[in-house]
């Protein structure tokens, strides 16, 4: 990801209802002091860095400026920035929508019967059944909205398992990958997948057992995951799916991918923790001069937040 990035404008609001009153906060002001003062420390020697350290280190705080520390280095590490078109390109191909072959969900015009997937929560991104030449397929959504940069990472890894899991067959088959401009003007992500009629083992399991031929199957799925590396998180009833098409064999296939890695992944997240702290040794770098800003900028007084 050597794309270019523009930074979102930060806001954070903190609402509290007393009738109809709203409490705003906005931290637009301190994330100023704090891009001022991190391009300001960048540019510094090793040594002086060093010395604003151990300065700080003798300066006594209270309990609300250590809570203001902890509020700014949250601030930081959740800045989150607009893709670019090379990023979504990473994702998948763009796909203008069409509002005139279908109003309601105009970047899903290429596909019939669109329904919104019902009962879900709130949180959870939106998902669609519909149809393609006679198929019946379903559709998962992922906003991509400015993200954190681990965020991208995360999602770009998500697309990478399951693309390799539906190769594989391991997994529900891909059949395209694309983003689109939707009538908000936001992109998002639509994943579509053929759909497996029998659904998740949590919907199957309220009418069928599972027998012990099919617990040793479930076991060789996830050991085959494995082999192929891919390593699952935690596992539970809604990340297997099952494939009855085949009265003589039912199939069970995994279903989520946002969690999972490869060997090659948790190599290289350790690999950056370790880089991570050998650099505290010698230099300074991202992460430590992130920290030293938020400190710096709290003991020094020159942001000043109050808690009741």
């Amino acid at each position: 990801m050597s794309s270019k990035k523009t930074k979102k404008k930060s806001k954070k609001q903190s609402k509290k209802q007393s009738g109809k009153s709203t409490l705003k906060i906005d931290f637009s002001k301190v994330m100023k002091h704090i891009k001022i003062t991190v391009d300001k420390f960048k540019n510094m020697s090793f040594e002086k860095l060093k010395k604003i350290e151990n300065d700080l280190k003798g300066i006594e705080v209270t309990d609300d400026d250590n809570k203001a520390i902890t509020m700014i280095q949250e601030l930081l590490a959740e800045q989150k920035y607009k893709l670019s078109t090379k990023d979504l390109d990473n994702f998948g191909s763009e796909l203008k929508s069409n509002s005139k072959s279908n109003s309601k969900f105009p970047c899903l015009f290429k596909y019939k019967d669109v329904k919104l997937k019902e009962g879900r929560e709130e949180w959870e991104n939106e998902i669609y059944e519909c149809t393609k030449n006679g198929r019946q397929l379903i559709i998962k959504t992922r906003n991509l909205k400015p993200m954190t940069i681990y965020q991208q990472k995360r999602l770009e890894k998500e697309l990478r398992l399951s693309k390799k899991a539906s190769e594989k067959g391991l997994g529900p088959k891909i059949e395209e990958i694309f983003y689109c401009k939707t009538k908000s003007s936001e992109y998002k992500l639509f994943l579509v997948y053929e759909r497996i009629k029998a659904g998740s083992l949590e919907d199957w399991s309220k009418t069928n057992t599972l027998t012990q031929q099919n617990k040793t199957d479930i076991k060789k799925l996830i050991n085959t995951l494995y082999e192929n590396d891919i390593i699952p998180s935690y596992i539970s009833d809604r990340d297997i799916l099952i494939d009855n098409s085949n009265p003589k064999k039912m199939k069970f296939l995994f279903n989520k991918y946002k969690n999972s890695s490869s060997i090659e992944d948790i190599i290289e997240e350790k690999k950056e923790n370790s880089s991570e702290d050998l650099e505290w040794l010698s230099n300074f770098n991202e992460s430590k001069i992130n920290s030293l800003v938020c400190n710096y900028l709290v003991k020094k007084k020159i942001v000043k937040l109050t808690f009741s």
